[in-house]
């Protein structure tokens, strides 16, 4: 009697075990989440201040109404960096593109 009483604790034991696991996964899971949706939500604020400024009055290249590349240099089969001359014999601005796919993307870091 004795012994089934300690083989029947042994076994709720074990359930409650897994089932306190199961609920300590679901709460990581949760902390993941909340983690997650703070970065994607400090992300889109950035988003948001960079289209402000780089589509805003106050940015000097929207008054650009051309330029040239000047140098180009190839850092890997898919990265390059242009070398952008707004004026004649004005400065180079560097500008590093990748391509993803067809297309080529701008490096904003």
């Amino acid at each position: 009697m004795a012994g089934a009483l300690i083989a029947s604790l042994a076994a709720a034991f074990v359930v409650e075990r897994k089932q306190l696991t199961a609920l300590s996964q679901q709460n990581e899971s949760l902390r993941s989440s909340k983690e997650e949706a703070d970065r994607l939500e400090a992300e889109n604020g950035e988003l948001a201040k960079f289209r402000k400024d780089f589509f805003g009055e106050g940015n000097p290249l929207r008054k650009v109404t051309g330029f040239r590349i000047a140098k180009r240099t190839t850092l890997a089969e898919d990265k390059i960096r242009l070398g952008i001359q707004v004026v004649a014999n004005g400065a180079i601005m560097p500008l590093e593109i990748w391509r993803v796919g067809n297309d080529w993307k701008v490096d904003m870091r």
